[in-house]
């Protein structure tokens, strides 16, 4: 009776070590990547408002008011994305002969806007400078076009990974392939870029400028690597 369970355990072994070597046998891993300039298709604006003085309530009342004001011109434009980002109020002071001495309050607030109209938060940010002086401007690719192009990235890079692999398994006298894993990541270089803006604002907002887009390109990439296993070796 040991005799016969000794000897289904070594056929069991001998099994395992035969799958173990046939799963490890012809293993290729290889790797391919694609890329492509993309436009900068989205402008992000970001607008600051910006009071001080002796009383809160006056400064807090001042900020609300151009708040309310930017706000009203933003929601006339329906293809606007208008975010309330902040609204912080602190207290002002300063030491004088080792005592601290109130000076009244600062109150501000942060207002981004984006868009794929890129004329129209142009002009807008220009009627509104009597209100917010503009703090940031970035240009970047927005989420529906990252997401079409990492689409036919990924089925291009797809096909080039199973053409390599056909053209291994062919030159190396296999009958096919199968794959055993496969990574799919993509990178992406300079998919916003900001631009440098002083935030002065403009007494008279008709007299301010509507400034020109230069939102330039952004450059995707995608990248598969995998390991595929050559069939019918000898």
């Amino acid at each position: 009776m040991k005799k016969i369970v000794l000897a289904g355990l070594m056929g069991l072994a001998v099994a395992g070590l035969a799958r173990a070597e046939a799963l490890n046998y012809g293993l290729v891993s290889l790797s391919e990547s694609v890329s492509r300039p993309i436009a900068r298709d989205q402008m992000v604006l970001v607008l600051n408002i910006e009071e001080q003085g002796k009383e809160r309530e006056a400064v807090a009342n001042a900020v609300t008011r151009k708040v309310n004001a930017v706000l009203q011109q933003a929601r006339q434009h329906s293809q606007f994305n208008t975010t309330l980002q902040s609204r912080s109020a602190y207290p002002q002071s300063d030491y004088v002969n080792g005592r601290r001495v109130d000076k009244g309050w600062q109150d501000s607030a942060s207002i981004k806007v984006e868009s794929k109209d890129m004329a129209a938060l142009n002009a807008f940010a220009a009627k509104v400078q009597s209100q917010a002086a503009i703090s940031d401007i970035q240009y970047t690719v927005s989420t529906a076009s990252m997401q079409a192009n990492e689409t036919e990235l990924t089925r291009e890079a797809l096909q080039r990974f199973n053409a390599r692999a056909a053209m291994i398994a062919q030159n190396l006298g296999g009958s096919g392939y199968k794959i055993v894993q496969l990574n799919i990541g993509n990178s992406s270089d300079n998919i916003s870029t900001p631009l440098a803006y002083g935030g002065v604002m403009r007494a008279k907002a008709d007299a301010a400028p509507v400034q020109d887009s230069a939102p330039g390109e952004a450059q995707l990439r995608l990248d598969v690597s995998g390991q595929i296993q050559v069939q019918g070796l000898r």
